[in-house]
């Protein structure tokens, strides 16, 4: 995997799991809800190496959203959520707050009281803060969307396990998935 990805864990020898998602995605939120405790389970059991990997190309289909940018905006708030060590926290509450309407988005104050709701708090909720609002890793999630163009991904979610694409039916379906991690080690 390249730069642009967020390793959840390291499982020497182990298949990789790839997850491509945008946080204004539907679907990605429903996988989120669905099947993210499951997946995490593999990553943190030791069976698979979590990756995830955000994109923002839903930004381009909301280009009057009262939020604009909101993809790309909480990829780069996330960024910071993982500077203060909260990065499957944050990575949850923002599928969890997903807004109603797709392509609303989330204003930086929003995304700032994610921070609070992960736990960010004292000294590092003000470097936090400071980062969602200077828009520090702007150039992270502008090279992750890149690299999604770059890989001809046809959507979000994706997943991609050793490379090879991954059904979201299967994602969804803990035994299913735990099923196609076991066959990937050999």
């Amino acid at each position: 995997e390249n730069a642009w990805g967020v390793p959840f864990n390291k499982a020497e020898g182990k298949p990789t799991l790839a997850i491509w998602e945008d946080f204004q995605c539907p679907a990605c939120a429903s996988v989120e809800a669905q099947a993210g405790a499951a997946i995490e389970k593999l990553a943190t059991d030791g069976k698979v190496n979590l990756v995830w990997r955000p994109t923002t190309f839903l930004d381009a289909n909301f280009p009057a959203s009262p939020n604009p940018n909101s993809s790309r905006r909480a990829t780069a708030a996330w960024g910071c959520a993982i500077d203060a060590g909260k990065t499957g926290e944050y990575h949850k509450l923002i599928f969890a707050n997903q807004p109603p309407t797709e392509g609303d988005g989330w204003s930086n104050e929003q995304l700032i009281a994610f921070g609070k709701e992960a736990g960010i708090s004292g000294s590092a909720l003000d470097t936090f803060t400071t980062c969602v609002n200077d828009s520090t890793y702007t150039a992270w999630s502008n090279n992750s969307y890149q690299t999604f163009l770059d890989a001809k991904v046809p959507g979000t979610p994706a997943a991609f396990l050793n490379g090879q694409e991954v059904p979201t039916q299967t994602l969804v379906d803990a035994a299913a998935l735990g099923v196609a991690v076991v066959a990937a080690w050999v």
